[in-house]
């Protein structure tokens, strides 16, 4: 816990361990939430769709919770799902996140989901109840080896390159792999096969980055 505010995902904790999203789970999540973690504000926002999947007999006590402003849901003909509408909210607020995403699209956006604390992860054990545990997505148990490392160190180092829009971020991590593997397979197969990001091999990658930034920048504008 990291804030006084914290912002729930929660179609996605609604629907964790589950097929379908169930308004009772979010509830009883939220409420073994608050009693381990004394948030002073709690903000809980669903996608658009969430009211058309949960069970016909919750759809009355949804709508109440969202007439008395007790769930949010993002403004109509918003695109794609809540997760863009759950981290503008947090960063607006400052605010810690409870969800079991990653966000991974967003990295680029918000470099505060690296922050250890800012995101709360749960889920509900049988015959114990919800657990929760601090996430911290630069920490290398969530990080996978191999192809995806040099994501994780672009993340964690200064080579974002003032890039903020999506298109602009998806298309450098797309030619930064593509880059990667057909240059550095050596650096790749290393990380694979040591399962370790330090000292030469560390270095040799923070050089292919710096390299693919200087390659990328040119190209961008032209």
């Amino acid at each position: 816990m990291k804030t006084k505010h914290v912002v729930v995902d929660g179609s996605n904790i609604a629907t964790e361990g589950r097929a379908t999203p169930s308004l009772a789970q979010l509830d009883s999540a939220v409420r073994a939430l608050l009693d381990e973690y004394p948030y002073e504000h709690t903000t809980v926002v669903v996608d658009a769709t969430f009211g058309h999947r949960i069970d016909a007999k919750e759809r009355k006590a949804f709508e109440e919770a969202v007439l008395q402003g007790e769930v949010i849901t993002p403004p109509a003909g918003a695109i794609g799902r809540g997760d863009a509408f759950v981290l503008q909210i947090a960063d607006r607020a400052h605010a810690d996140v409870f969800s079991n995403d990653s966000f991974q699209e967003f990295h680029g956006q918000y470099p505060w989901l690296f922050d250890e604390g800012r995101l709360v992860g749960g889920k509900p054990v049988p015959n114990v109840g919800w657990v929760f545990v601090l996430r911290a997505l630069g920490s290398f148990s969530d990080v996978p080896t191999g192809a995806q490392m040099p994501f994780y160190l672009m993340r964690t180092l200064p080579f974002r390159l003032g890039f903020t829009r999506p298109r602009e971020i998806g298309r450098y991590e797309t030619e930064l792999l593509s880059f990667i593997k057909s240059r550095k397979a050596d650096v790749l197969a290393e990380i694979k096969s040591t399962g370790k990001l330090e000292g030469d091999i560390e270095k040799r990658l923070r050089d292919a980055l710096t390299e693919f930034a200087k390659q990328f920048s040119t190209e961008d504008k032209k």
